[in-house]
Order: C-alpha cells, then structure tokens, then sequence
C-alpha cells in the first residue's frame, strides 16, 4: 500500500518539493497556555449528507471523547458550490466558521485572498502541533496541493478517485467481460444496452468533464499549461477526447445522470448497467442497490495501456476571522490535525469510500482487512498511482465551469466540437489573463 501511495508523488512535481520544506519554521502559538483552558465551540462547514455526514459525526464524537475542552459544531451548507459560495459570502460579512471543507483551487482562492491562516505555527508548536514524519506520512501527492512556498495552508482530508460501477448480474445475463479499456467499454455498454426495458448500457454523471479531462490524459494531452498559463486542451489530443465522450454520451448505449443528478440511484433502479463516478460514491450505491442484484467496482478503463484518473475532493482549512480568539483557533487546528490520526483517516476511508490520505492508515491491519472483505473498496486503492490533480490554479473552478458550459453546447449539437473546443480554451485563458 506505501508503495501505491508514494506513486502518487509524481503529480505536480513542483509543488511537491515545495511541500519537502513542511514543518521546518520556527512559528509556534504565544500566549497560550495548555494547563488553563476553557471550553471553546468550533464551526465546521461540511458538504457531506448521508453516510459521509455520519462519518463524520463519528470523527466529531471520537474527538470529544479526547478533547474535553473543544466542541465541534458540524453544519451543512449544501454540495461544494454551494459551501464554497456560503464561505465567499461570508466572508464579505466577517462571519466565517472556524473550519470547512475545500476544494484545491478552493485552497488557492481562500490563500490568495487571505482568509485562512498558514498552519505552520500550529504544526510547530510544542503543545498541539505534529511532527515532521506525520507530515511526511501524508501521501505526496496530496502533500503537495496543500503547501504554498514551504507554508501549509490546508490539510487532505476527503479525497477520491473515479471508479466504474457495474451490475454483475446484468453483465453475466449478456455473458460481457468488465471493460479494462475504452474500447471494450463501447462494446459492452452496446451490448448490455435493452430499449425494450429500457436498460442503457453506459452512463456518465453530470460531470462527465472528468472522463474527458482523463481521457486527454490518456492520449497524452495536457489541460493548463502552468508555465504559460494558459489552457491547451483544444488541441487535437482534446478534441478526440471530447468526440469520444459526446459520441457515447448520444448514442443509443450512453446517457448521463440528467435529472436524477448522480448515477447512483438510476444504478440502484437498474436503468443502467455501468457508469463511472467517484469512488466516494461506495455508501450510497450501497443504500440505493441494497440486495437487489449482485454488482461490483473497477478502476476506470484505460486508453492505449495508457491510465489516468483524476483526483477529486476536499481538504480542511482554517478561517482568519477576527471574531474567533486564540483557544478557538487552537481547538480548530486541534480536530483537524486528530482526522490524519491513522485509525481515523482509516475509519473515514472505511466509512465514506474516500482513499486514505496517510501512509499509516493505509496500512493499518483495520483498513487491510476492510479491503480483504469489501473488494469492491480495493479498485480506488488501485488506481492511485494513476491519479493526477487538474489543477490548483486559484481560477481552476472558473475554467472548469467554462469547459462544461462549452460541453453542453457540443452535446446538444448547436456547436460542433472544434468551435466549442476552441471557443472554450479563448475563454478559459480570457478569464486566466484576467486573474481576480
């Protein structure tokens, strides 16, 4: 398992060794004292419902169990558009929580703007901080996204890879194999695909921007070029990445997750007989499946021997807002430094479909015997040595709408794919040169 999360260390290089730096400041909290404490609130902001809600409620209890002094107040505040926007308008009225979840271009913004604070004098510090090998203990590639010029500005928290979901009884019914290939997935979503019971063989979810940023991978393409800054992803890698995705998606054996909105419930129902989403998605396809039908998970299909799967999820930041006094500041950085404890980094993993973000909790006898029962858990274990990051650019979440604004436009056909390709890497780059 070390060895499959320290494949994760070649994505984004730079800011790898950026991350090497880590805990090496001489920061540390004044004025605190351990031994004279009084019992502080924390906010915690969440986009969790369901399963992850209730994982995380069971991080929250175990804290308090250790932590007499700090109380964690967790609160949804809708999908992660909407968190992040809460979090923005917040911020304008100098009502932040302590804590919340975040994307990695999230990281950026909140770190370019100013609004959350550098963790390293929480790290340093004597009393609360942690040492320099439970930094190193976190995988590389997720190491990476979290520092900006040897200061940390985040701790990984819920992180995913794509997985493909596939009913097992329909897949033995029509005597089809689990595709390990693009190509062979065409030919099995053809063949699985029943009109008359209005069965689809394949869907994507509604973002499906993330199979075609894989597959521009996989074709040796690239998406933001971070020396020019600048997008270069309608080029002709991309535009036979976008061609493959919109020709499934309008065939008769392809589809989206439309208005359901994720696949997981149109899997349960049986209307589709595979489709590929997040690896996090595990509890509720295990909700809206429950003992209908045998079904199983696989790393998502290759092109040309070639892999790549994009990462997705959230870290954990803490907010510089003038109205939270030190002791809450400290609780705050105290719950979120206890969730990369290896037996709960493990338990999250178990508990939510997310990858383990440490060494040690990968390891763990707990989380190897999870996988040992649960297989259905191990294809997002498998795939990580093939996970990249898009992009931490603080405009990441903007070039990423306007991808997908162009996509529709490609999918309902009032623009061909070279037009809207091109039209959206002029925008992106517009909005890039433009900056905030």
């Amino acid at each position: 398992m070390k060895k499959v999360l320290m494949a994760v260390a070649g994505v984004l290089l730079m800011f790898a060794l950026a991350a090497c730096g880590g805990n090496d400041s001489a920061d540390s909290i004044d004025g605190f004292d351990p031994d004279n404490r009084s019992v502080v609130e924390i906010e915690f902001w969440h986009a969790m419902t369901g399963a992850h809600e209730e994982g995380i409620q069971r991080i929250i209890d175990a804290f308090h169990a250790q932590n007499p002094y700090v109380r964690v107040n967790a609160m949804f505040q809708g999908n992660y558009g909407q968190l992040s926007n809460q979090i923005m308008l917040n911020d304008l009225a100098n009502n932040l929580p302590h804590i919340a979840q975040a994307t990695v271009s999230d990281v950026t913004r909140y770190m370019v703007d100013g609004m959350i604070l550098s963790l390293n004098m929480f790290m340093n510090d004597p009393n609360v901080g942690i040492s320099q090998a439970e930094l190193n203990d976190i995988g590389a590639g997720f190491r990476a996204t979290s520092v900006f010029d040897g200061e940390w500005y985040s701790l990984p928290f819920s992180k995913s890879v794509r997985v493909l979901f596939y009913n097992r009884d329909m897949f033995n019914a029509a005597g089809v194999a689990v595709p390990g290939t693009w190509a062979e997935l065409l030919v099995a979503a053809e063949a699985l695909t029943n009109e008359d019971e209005g069965i689809v063989g394949f869907s994507f979810e509604n973002a499906h921007d993330m199979e075609f940023v894989a597959k521009l991978f996989q074709l040796g393409g690239t998406y933001l070029d971070e020396d020019t800054n600048e997008t270069v992803f309608a080029s002709q890698a991309g535009i036979d990445a976008m061609r493959f995705v919109m020709d499934l998606i309008n065939s008769p054996y392809g589809r989206t997750a439309g208005a359901d909105g994720f696949n997981s419930g149109v899997f349960g129902r049986g209307d589709i007989a595979m489709y590929i989403g997040s690896s996090a998605g595990l509890p509720h396809v295990t909700g809206a499946v429950a003992d209908t039908f045998d079904w199983g998970v696989a790393p998502t299909p290759s092109t040309n021997g070639n892999r790549a799967v994009e990462f997705a999820g959230n870290d954990l930041v803490l907010f510089d807002n003038s109205n939270h006094s030190l002791e809450e500041r400290i609780g705050a950085w105290e719950f979120m430094a206890f969730t990369l404890r290896p037996e709960i980094a493990a338990q999250w993993a178990i508990d939510s479909g997310y990858v383990p973000v440490t060494y040690a909790a990968a390891e763990l006898p707990m989380f190897q015997n999870f996988l040992a029962a649960n297989p259905r858990a191990a294809a997002a274990t498998y795939s990580l040595p093939y996970g990249f990051f898009r992009t931490r650019h603080v405009q990441g979440g903007a070039v990423r709408t306007i991808l997908m604004e162009e996509m529709d436009e490609i999918r309902f056909e009032i623009t061909t794919i070279e037009a809207g390709m091109a039209r959206a890497q002029q925008r992106a780059n517009e909005e890039l040169a433009r900056g905030r």
